[in-house]
């Protein structure tokens, strides 16, 4: 009865939370799409429309999860699954649909509250639950390593909505700041926990952030801020590439 109870009490967090995000650009929520309000408020860490393509891949892997929890057998379901795991699974699928609502309705503050609540159960889920499946670790990785971006950027929109004076008069030194305190959160989560799809979404985003700054349609055409954002990209990909020799690819052995 308690596995039936679980998997209820998740299954429904999961769908009110895909019903969510589909209402929320459909009807959409407040008369504005979730990437409209987010060009109301440039930075230049926000990165180009299609890196926000990671959505899709993040809810698909969440819904073979999903669908391979919903069907394992009771007798087996505490063998693979802790409660702990079904309660912050529970508790990312309703940060996230509170964050859409926040976002949509312009509480820039309540929605960077909200984004480190998912930020946690996240982080907990991904680097902290021991005995998860490579299936659960990865997409809770890959979710967790998307959300530390959008944290980021969210701290950096509300921030610019507040018209905080040593911000909005130094963007390009806030800019740098912000993407080498990204650049050594991302090193050390690679380094500390080896754990290499969290990392590449690092060097995804970094890129989109790059391709934005490129494009005519871009923030900032300033020649070596370019090179600046190459340069953090290379970073990333050499490291990237160094640490996954040096393991020996342990993550998906």
């Amino acid at each position: 009865m308690k596995v039936v109870i679980l998997k209820s009490i998740l299954g429904l967090g999961f769908v009110c939370m895909l019903v969510m995000n589909y209402l929320a650009n459909a009807l959409p929520l407040n008369n504005r799409n979730t990437g409209e309000i987010s060009d109301l408020y440039p930075s230049y860490f926000t990165p180009s429309g299609f890196t926000f393509s990671i959505w899709g891949v993040i809810y698909i892997l969440l819904s073979i999860v999903m669908i391979r929890f919903i069907i394992t057998p009771q007798s087996d379901f505490f063998n693979q699954y802790q409660e702990k795991f079904v309660y912050l699974f529970f508790a990312t699928t309703i940060f996230n649909a509170l964050w859409l609502l926040a976002w949509h309705y312009d509480y820039m503050v309540l929605s960077t509250v909200v984004m480190i609540l998912l930020f946690i159960s996240l982080i907990w889920i991904a680097f902290f639950l021991p005995n998860l499946s490579v299936l659960t670790k990865t997409t809770f990785s890959i979710y967790a390593g998307w959300i530390s971006i959008a944290l980021i950027a969210n701290i950096t929109i509300t921030i610019v909505k507040l018209q905080v004076p040593i911000f909005t008069n130094h963007e390009a030194f806030w800019y740098i700041s912000i993407t080498c305190v990204g650049l050594l959160i991302g090193v050390a989560s690679l380094v500390i926990t080896k754990n290499f799809p969290y990392f590449l979404v690092y060097i995804w985003a970094y890129f989109g952030i790059f391709m934005k700054h490129l494009s005519q349609n871009g923030y900032y055409l300033d020649k070596q801020m370019n090179i600046y954002n190459a340069s953090l990209l290379s970073m990333f990909i050499i490291i990237g590439i160094v640490m996954f020799v040096i393991n020996d690819y342990k993550f998906l052995k």
